[in-house]
């Protein structure tokens, strides 16, 4: 058995397991209620074969600047496509303001989420593209 680390009950929250009624301890053992079904301790077990312990919680940034926000859409391949909407005459004003006179993009911000939309991206993309973007230095 393998320990568990940091980031499992995270692993189980994106998996729909995380309110079963079951514990684990650091060492790798389980208990199951007896309310659990067959398939959901096979769904547990999968999440657990698939942990990596070694593996680090990483915190999504709630805001990143300006450049950085830039060099990640543009690392991404989205920027091209934000500057197009942006230029369109029917994007909102607000919208517009908001890229063009931002110094700071805020993770939960409603030109962020209308961004999202546009491109089609997921709430777990964008966490990804603020999390790369908070690594990016000038």
């Amino acid at each position: 058995m393998k320990t568990i680390g940091q980031t499992f009950s995270k692993e189980l929250e994106s998996a729909g397991l995380l309110g079963l009624p079951f514990s684990w301890g650091a060492d790798g053992t389980f208990t199951f209620s007896v309310d659990i079904t067959a398939g959901q301790k096979t769904a547990i077990k999968a999440v657990y074969d698939a942990h990596d312990p070694d593996a680090s919680l990483v915190t999504v940034p709630q805001s990143v600047s300006r450049l950085q926000a830039l060099v990640a859409l543009d690392l991404a391949g989205h920027l091209d496509a934000i500057e197009s909407y942006m230029a369109e005459p029917t994007t909102p004003r607000l919208q517009k303001l908001a890229w063009e006179n931002a110094q700071d993009f805020t993770r939960e911000s409603p030109t962020v989420a209308a961004l999202a939309l546009m491109l089609g991206l997921s709430a777990s993309d964008v966490d990804q593209l603020f999390i790369n973007a908070s690594q990016v230095v000038a």
